[in-house]
């Protein structure tokens, strides 16, 4: 989700230094635009203009809209899907509520390949659904079922290209733990997660 739009921004902008800022930008701009017509759609004109004003001028944004970073794509995607699942609250019922929800659902899959935090909004974007459906069990089922179900399909298909192609079975979590979690010594105890915030580690 961000090696494959950099390459084929590549493939337009040539690969001189100033071609770096090309997709940073676009994104922002994206972002902004996601941002006014998602507040728009749930809310108000006032609402989604100061939505884009605290967006545009929060430092972190400022810095990372100059920058090839996952977040400047994570940030796109995730807005992109709830845009697609604001839809679906609108109109639950019906194919174009259907179609919105397995949008959603394909976007934070794709935002999932940008950081993989971003399933962390899984198991939240469940409960809105039962949320919005919690008068007809059935359709809870059926469309936590679409939401999850496209994702896990997605992962599973990922999983069986990663033990084909690139010799790692287990995929996607055979990969973290032989980068992330190689050579780590366990805790302790479950205080020591805090020992990050003492003065020599504070950085």
């Amino acid at each position: 989700s961000v090696v494959i739009p950099v390459a084929a921004g590549q493939l337009v902008t040539g690969v001189h230094p100033n071609a770096y800022y090309v997709l940073p930008i676009l994104n922002a701009l994206a972002q902004t635009a996601l941002l006014f017509l998602l507040g728009k759609r749930l809310f108000d004109r006032k609402t989604a203009t100061l939505a884009c004003l605290f967006m545009i001028f929060f430092p972190y944004q400022i810095r990372a809209a100059s920058q090839i970073r996952p977040e400047i794509f994570s940030i796109t995607y995730m807005l992109a899907m709830l845009w697609f699942f604001a839809g679906y609250w609108k109109t639950p019922d019906g194919r174009t509520g259907r179609r919105a929800l397995m949008l959603s659902s394909a976007l934070l899959y794709v935002a999932y390949h940008s950081k993989i935090t971003n399933l962390f909004f899984l198991p939240g974007m469940l409960v809105l659904i039962a949320l919005r459906t919690k008068d007809d069990r059935r359709k809870t089922l059926a469309d936590s079922a679409i939401f999850g179900g496209i994702c896990l399909v997605a992962f599973l298909v990922e999983t069986v290209l990663y033990g084909a192609l690139a010799g790692f079975p287990l995929g996607h979590l055979q990969i973290i733990a032989a980068n992330h979690l190689g050579g780590m010594q366990p805790l302790a105890s479950w205080t020591e997660i805090f020992n990050r915030y003492l003065t020599p580690y504070l950085q």
